[in-house]
């Protein structure tokens, strides 16, 4: 284990694990804080990889290392369906095998000797080897791992451009250059080998590693912007649900102030036996009294104020409003993003309404079940046929933040449409932090 070969080759190795371990938190939600889920990964791959690194019988490791520790580990730290854990790992060994072919292909074009030495062997010829598989394999892991994301998951967040890729490939054809020159002479510039071996792998991959962060931070700065958006569309709707409350307020003390000479008229038309005009101004005080209730429609404040709000849309767009509301406990689900859930879900209702000819309503129901809030609107729209809409792919950013906060929750959210109705169904999960908490 002296060998100074050893040591850079276990290195290189080690960061690919970690790489694996880091996208594997980008596809999957972790059930813990995600550094704490990226570290229990990492280490529980990297020690039987350590393990098979000394050499029979500690060879027969290698494959835990490979695929066994990791589904293990994702089925414990991670939520998701296991059949897709497992596909996520064969695939991504797929992707390892279709590396090594590749690179055998390509060094075997340019000296068909350069691989004639024994790469069982911790020497210079499999540290190359390994060098150039690593400044491939980065970039390849994480464009994959955009991949998934975009067609398993349906995350349509992600806005790499995959050309990137070429960065790392023109490191890997000079590496690979200049120690092909390299072994043909005994010193390069003056410099040992070993010495400018261990300056040019440190450089290179530092860069490499330096970039998939930078990339990492842009997909942040990304989710940050959307989760801008809608605490400014929320802080919107508390600021209108304010200024109801203060013009309901005005009128009830508009209505106390004026009750006295109200009460006095009425009792004087009663002694008149002018009943039928006491009864029209009896009914509208009533009238107005109601006008200032903000109707129930569950316990949670949140959720009254925003379906009240819409309600009076609903009414000025003769609109039949029908609610179906029972939920008493929201858990761990915040009310900036119950408020979200409605307003948006209704926003897109009473459009879809107002496109419409014919009869107008909205349904909306909403539930708990087995530990999830469940809420659905049911209403007409003009698009004809049978489909279902990808939220990520509206112009707007309604149906996108209902996306993003079902997913928060670890729920669904799925809008279809068919023979001129349009459903939605939006699901959180009231027993769990949220996604951005555990990032």
């Amino acid at each position: 284990m002296n060998n100074i070969y050893f040591w850079l080759w276990w290195a290189l190795n080690s960061i690919q694990f970690f790489i694996l371990g880091w996208i594997t938190t980008k596809c999957f939600v972790s059930k813990v804080k995600k550094p704490v889920a990226l570290a229990v990964f990492y280490f529980s791959v990297l020690i039987p990889f350590g393990l098979s690194a000394l050499g029979s019988p500690w060879s027969y490791f290698k494959p835990l290392a490979c695929i066994i520790v990791p589904i293990t580990v994702t089925f414990l730290m991670f939520r998701g369906s296991k059949v897709a854990i497992c596909l996520f790992f064969v695939f991504n060994q797929v992707i390892d095998f279709i590396i090594e072919i590749a690179l055998t292909v390509f060094i075997q074009a340019i000296d068909p000797t350069f691989l004639a030495n024994n790469l069982e062997e911790y020497n210079e010829s499999r540290l190359v080897c390994t060098l150039l598989y690593a400044l491939i394999s980065m970039p390849t892991k994480y464009l994959y791992c955009q991949l998934w994301n975009k067609l398993v998951n349906k995350d349509k967040r992600f806005h790499t451009n995959p050309i990137f890729i070429l960065f790392p490939i023109g490191q890997a054809i000079v590496i690979f250059t200049m120690m092909y020159q390299r072994m043909r002479y005994d010193n390069l510039m003056g410099m040992s080998a070993v010495t400018l071996s261990i300056v040019g792998f440190t450089v290179l991959c530092l860069s490499d590693v330096i970039f998939l962060i930078y990339l990492a931070d842009v997909e942040k700065n990304h989710e940050l912007k959307q989760e801008l958006n809608r605490l400014e569309y929320a802080k919107e709707l508390e600021q209108t649900h304010y200024h109801n409350i203060e013009s309901k307020r005005y009128e009830i003390a508009k209505i106390r102030h004026d009750i006295k000479n109200q009460l006095i008229s009425v009792r004087s038309l009663v002694q008149t036996k002018n009943y039928d005009e006491a009864q029209a101004l009896i009914s509208g005080i009533e009238e107005q009294l109601n006008n200032t209730v903000e109707y129930q429609y569950c316990s949670v404040p949140v959720i009254n104020a925003v379906l009240h709000q819409k309600a009076q849309i609903c009414i000025d767009n003769d609109i039949d409003f029908n609610t179906d509301i029972s939920i008493n406990d929201i858990g761990e689900v915040q009310q900036v993003h119950l408020c979200s859930i409605f307003s948006n879900l209704m926003d897109n209702a009473i459009k879809a309404c107002c496109s419409t000819d014919g009869k107008r309503y909205i349904n909306i129901n909403a539930q708990i079940k087995q530990g999830f809030i469940v809420i659905s609107t049911e209403n007409p729209t003009s698009v004809s046929g049978k489909k279902e809409l990808d939220p990520m792919a509206s112009k707007g950013y309604g149906l996108k933040i209902l996306k993003d906060i079902s997913e928060m929750y670890n729920g669904l959210f799925r809008i279809c449409c068919e023979n001129n109705i349009c459903n939605a169904a939006i699901s959180v999960s009231t027993g769990h932090q949220a996604l951005n908490k555990s990032q």
